[in-house]
């Protein structure tokens, strides 16, 4: 038997497989740069701002840091910042040209309309409580206030402070001792609310109320007299507790202002009883008191529960949310 002795080309097939896969490895990438060489560029522009300015290279990239008495530094240099105005200040003179009358940006407050009536609820809803009012329960109610002999700076940061407290907490009327201050001063604005009318005589003349308000009142003294009438009332120092209250109908207050003058108002409406519920308080003397005794007899439950409160140190602070009102809070 004969054999045939043929021999193997399987080294040649993988040869010439190397050189197939080299050569379309070649073609491709010539092809595919020829195709990238052929794409048109693509820029964007985008448009200048009209209002950037172009910073210093050195402010580029800056450390802003605020200190705890509020001065700005930037990159450790001190830098002043303009602060908006409206806030509390002491003006000299009122626009009904009678000095000494605190006032306030009212702009942006409003009444809200409940039941069909307006109420005092929300009045400055935007302000913020700088003092804690005293709740009924606590001894200072009770003090009467002393005389002020001297007004001095103490006395007026005391007023703004006051006011400002009076319009977080929507009242009307806040008298030092509900601060726990027992001075002869007092604060009220009664320029927002607008179901419960007020007539003003300020020195004699006749002046709207709103225009001179908030008024402060230093070391004043009542003349009370004539007709009464019968009023709701609530105070600041009794949370959610309101009253029948009978009041004259009109009255004479002298006091002094923040600048030390003299001044006389007569007034009636919703001044008259919050001029009158807020001498009251420089007196020791509380709404309750002038309550008849079925009225007063049917809040003991409430008044002996707001008293434990103050004994364990309940107090309206500045941080607790203000519950809207259902009436005139003074």
């Amino acid at each position: 038997m004969n054999f045939v002795v043929r021999k193997r080309r399987a080294p040649t097939i993988i040869i010439v497989s190397l050189v197939d896969i080299l050569i379309i490895l070649l073609i491709f990438f010539v092809v595919s740069t020829t195709f990238k060489k052929d794409q048109p560029e693509v820029q964007i522009n985008l448009p200048e701002s009209k209002t950037a300015k172009k910073l210093p290279a050195e402010l580029e990239h800056a450390i802003v840091s605020v200190g705890q008495d509020d001065e700005i530094k930037l990159d450790g240099r001190a830098i002043g910042v303009e602060r908006p105005a409206g806030g509390p200040q002491v003006h000299p003179r009122a626009p009904s040209g009678q000095e000494s009358f605190l006032r306030h940006n009212h702009q942006s407050d409003g009444c809200i309309k409940a039941g069909g009536r307006e109420k005092s609820a929300g009045l400055y809803s935007r302000r913020e409580m700088i003092l804690s009012i005293s709740q009924y329960g606590d001894p200072i109610l009770r003090v009467k206030g002393k005389w002020i002999e001297k007004i001095d700076d103490h006395i007026r940061e005391l007023a703004v402070n006051m006011i400002e407290t009076m319009h977080a907490a929507n009242g009307v009327g806040l008298a030092a001792q509900q601060v726990g201050e027992a001075l002869q001063l007092t604060v009220l604005d009664v320029s927002q609310v607008e179901d419960r009318p007020s007539t003003m005589k300020l020195n004699g003349e006749d002046v709207d109320p709103k225009t001179v308000m908030p008024v402060v009142l230093i070391n004043p003294e009542i003349e009370i007299g004539g007709a009464t009438e019968t009023g709701t009332e609530g105070c600041l120092s009794f949370p959610e507790i309101t009253g029948q209250i009978e009041r004259a109908k009109s009255i004479i207050v002298r006091a002094q202002t923040v600048e030390g003058d003299t001044i006389a108002i007569q007034a009636s409406g919703l001044l008259a009883r919050a001029i009158q519920h807020e001498v009251d308080h420089l007196n020791g003397i509380l709404f309750i008191d002038r309550m008849n005794s079925a009225a007063k007899a049917a809040l003991s439950s409430r008044l002996k529960r707001l008293q434990k409160e103050t004994k364990r140190g309940k107090r309206i602070r500045p941080q607790d949310e203000q519950p809207l009102v259902s009436e005139t809070t003074l």
